[in-house]
């Protein structure tokens, strides 16, 4: 059933029932509260209407999160208390046994039985003892009213299939619940492809539906890693159909159990992400930081189910036909102007690990639509996947693809375009043994009937290498250049202006090449 039916009319709980009375009822409350510290994440905190109570009856998660992040699912923890980087428990519904209000003067014993679902019952709200309900529990009147805490130990397989009852004089009162969890399914599309197409999903919602229509590359493909991104650029009044950024894209899919739970909560596909970025302009000596870095939350001391990474539009909120997709294609901008630092980038470094997970809140109180503070409670396990990508400025002065273990970005000329006065090739050999290394040739002009250059290394430190000049007689065009370990080639096509910077760089990272990848999997090497 599609989450945005209708429920159906709710009937009356036989405590409302004119011709049907029990002196001792059952009151039971939505999960989604810290019963300890009587704090809402989405859950009311009061107990259901009685007219609610069996129809739709409550709603909670299975308890198979990590609420107060010490490392062990909630079901095999037998005390969820807050830690430094985690809540109290939040997933038990409370239920109430009691007399029912106006009743006084009853005695004698009162039978409280689990008619059906995989669950738990606790004397604590963050579960403490447990109560043995593989029978029927008897207590006594005088001891009433008795509170109890129901933990759902496995999703359910249906709506309301969680069921208690309490029994007195023949007479029954019932409460129902129900127990949401979504699963990661086997599918994650992070390949370069242009399959599946949008059409052959037939689950997907409209969000990630825009989302992979804006993303879709020159060559078509839909996903994986390289340059997309053909859709207009707003921002820069770039209305071309050129790939326009650079990175990785990748699409998730999961399933949402019971399949119409979609009734009774809100979800909300979010994530925690971990960014370390550097990134260097054409005469630095130096990699400068991102100022988008960021760890893990609980990294940082905040806790373990905080996103910091919830964007507008790359999820779908409401199951399709039990289905929830979401998407990402973390990036950065191949060709932008402004700010100048972009502009003059000449290699930038990106490394992200991501952790995607669903949560949840009841249904009358959905998420916002941008929202990285902690609300509701997770409703899956969190997906591990990654995005690393090396870029350079290429000879179109876009940043794009850096791949060899040693590499240039393309040079910059401070006077001419840098194609159509001359012409630069430049390799780099092994005998380079720094990580950066920004040069300048400078065209001197003609003195003597010769041609004169000189080529520069700046590295930061102190002696700093000395230049090398080289001369050619006028008449020549060609130039060899070598300085550590770095040759060049420059051709002048024609006569290039006296006094003219030519500057680029050399970047080289450890034994391994640089990766441009993208896919399922934690990713923990944070090193450049």
């Amino acid at each position: 059933m599609n989450s945005n039916a209708q429920l159906p009319p709710t009937p009356p709980t036989q405590v409302k029932n004119a011709n049907f009375q029990c002196d001792i009822v059952l009151e039971i409350y939505d999960g989604f509260y810290d019963w300890v510290a009587g704090k809402s994440y989405s859950g009311s905190g009061h107990a259901l209407d009685d007219v609610k109570k069996l129809d739709p009856g409550a709603v909670t998660l299975a308890n198979l999160n990590d609420t107060n992040g010490n490392g062990v699912m909630d079901i095999d923890d037998y005390s969820v208390q807050a830690t430094s980087i985690g809540r109290n428990e939040v997933d038990l519904m409370k239920l109430v046994v009691k007399q029912r209000d106006g009743v006084t003067g009853t005695t004698g014993n009162v039978i409280l039985e689990k008619v059906s679902g995989a669950v738990k019952l606790w004397t604590q709200p963050y579960k403490g003892t447990m109560v043995n309900i593989s029978g029927p529990i008897s207590i006594p009147i005088a001891a009433l009213p008795r509170t109890y805490y129901i933990e759902a130990t496995a999703k359910s397989a249906n709506l309301k299939d969680i069921e208690f009852k309490v029994t007195f004089n023949s007479k029954v009162d019932r409460v129902k619940a129900t127990a949401v969890w979504v699963e990661k399914t086997i599918n994650t599309w992070s390949d370069n492809s242009s399959t599946p197409t949008i059409q052959s999903l037939p689950n997907l919602g409209k969000f990630v539906k825009i989302q992979i229509n804006n993303d879709i590359a020159e060559d078509g493909t839909l996903y994986g890693h390289g340059d997309f991104w053909t859709a207009p650029d707003l921002v820069d009044n770039d209305y071309s159909t050129k790939n326009k950024r650079f990175g990785g894209r990748i699409l998730m899919e999961w399933q949402v159990f019971p399949i119409d739970a979609g009734l009774l909560v809100s979800f909300d596909v979010t994530r925690q992400r971990k960014s370390i970025s550097w990134f260097t302009k054409y005469l630095d000596t130096e990699f400068t930081d991102s100022d988008l870095n960021m760890e893990f939350p609980f990294e940082e001391g905040k806790d373990v189910e905080e996103p910091n990474d919830d964007g507008i539009g790359e999820e779908d909120r409401d199951p399709m036909n039990g289905f929830l997709h979401s998407w990402d294609a973390p990036s950065i901008p191949k060709n932008k102007k402004k700010p100048p630092t972009d502009q003059y980038k000449a290699f930038h470094v990106s490394k992200n690990s991501f952790k995607e997970f669903v949560r949840a809140r009841i249904k009358s109180s959905p998420f916002g639509l941008n929202d990285v503070s902690l609300q509701g409670s997770r409703a899956s396990d969190k997906f591990d996947w990654h995005c690393v990508f090396y870029a350079r400025k290429n000879e179109n002065y876009e940043l794009s693809k850096d791949e060899l273990s040693k590499s240039h970005c393309h040079p910059i000329s401070s006077k001419l375009d840098m194609n159509s006065l001359f012409t630069t090739v430049i390799k780099v050999d092994g005998n380079v043994t720094y990580e950066l290394g920004p040069f300048t040739i400078v065209y001197y002009g003609i003195e003597d009937n010769n041609k004169s250059l000189g080529i520069f290394r700046k590295t930061g430190v102190e002696p700093e290498p000395q230049p090398q000049f080289y001369t050619i007689p006028s008449g020549e065009n060609v130039w060899n250049l070598n300085l550590d370990g770095v040759t060049i080639t420059l051709t002048e096509i024609n006569d290039i202006p006296d006094n003219t910077f030519i500057n680029f760089s050399v970047f080289q990272t450890g034994a391994s090449a640089k990766e441009n990848i993208i896919g399922p999997y934690e990713y923990t090497d944070f090193t450049r």
